[in-house]
């Protein structure tokens, strides 16, 4: 028996692009008919997502995988051998549409508008305890989201910021989660924000750890300033004397007195180790 040849994902996206080039070069917008389609042609195309889900469902659901060409036994096998991605991508694409079908369901016009909204937006989902088709945490932030939100703001980030408060914190800081914890009790018992409470420790252990300079005793003694003069002594040339590499490298220091502090300083330590 001829069995017909199995073609992949990729030449039919070859044929969707062509199709798809020729439905919208045929669309007409001068009319209200023309309007009408276009905007379902755009919604087809910005809510992909949910039909992308919806098939991988039914694929799932179903074990049509067993019945392609290769006779594939696992659903994982399927997503990484044909969709190339792996089964959590997959099951995401499949939570994210669901997600999307329930809020229509629930009554709301407006939906994630892609992918990564309702992807964020199904862990409202996992949120609830003891409701198996009721999400009411999901309707109330997503509802919350639309009423005080306008549609072009509703973004994964502000999703997000939704669902956790300290969201915009844990992406900044980047700090484990047992570390986090933590730090985010202890700042509750200052009344802090975690950033604040970090921040106060971060600049209290700069100003533990400042070594502080101990004070130096920059008076001249009669005995370092003689001691001084034979320093000096020892250095000065003749003009017509060429100048040598260990007076051209001490000469930047003839500006800097501190530096011939030092130097006696020195000597007087050595000349007392070794009268001793």
């Amino acid at each position: 028996m001829e069995t017909i040849a199995e073609r992949s994902i990729e030449s039919h996206m070859l044929d969707l692009i062509e199709e798809w080039k020729a439905d919208l070069f045929v669309l007409n917008f001068k009319d209200i008919d023309g309007w009408n389609e276009g905007n379902r042609v755009v919604a087809s195309a910005q809510y992909a997502y949910i039909k992308f889900g919806l098939i991988l469902e039914k694929i799932r659901n179903e074990c049509a995988y067993k019945y392609c060409q290769d006779k594939l036994k696992t659903f994982a096998q399927f997503c990484r051998q044909k969709l190339k991605l792996t089964v959590w991508q997959a099951n995401s694409y499949i939570e994210a549409a669901d997600t999307a079908m329930y809020l229509a369901d629930s009554g709301f016009e407006i939906l994630p508008r892609n992918y990564s909204q309702a992807a964020v937006l199904t862990k409202a989902k996992k949120l609830e305890t003891g409701y198996y088709q009721d999400h009411p945490i999901l309707e109330q932030i997503w509802g919350s989201l639309v009423a005080n939100t306008t549609p072009e703001k509703i973004t994964a980030n502000a999703i997000e910021k939704a669902l956790d408060p300290d969201y915009e914190e844990k992406q900044s800081l980047r700090l484990p989660k047992r570390l986090f914890a933590r730090a985010k009790i202890q700042a509750r018992l200052k009344g802090m924000t975690v950033e604040e409470y970090l921040d106060e420790l971060m600049n209290g252990d700069v100003e533990d750890s400042h070594p502080v300079e101990p004070e130096v005793d920059n008076r001249v003694t009669p005995e370092m300033s003689q001691i001084l003069d034979e320093v000096e002594l020892q250095w000065l040339e003749p003009k017509s004397a060429p100048i040598t590499a260990t007076a051209q490298s001490l000469s930047k220091f003839d500006d800097k007195p501190s530096f011939w502090i030092w130097l006696l300083a020195f000597i007087s330590h050595s000349n007392r180790r070794s009268r001793s």
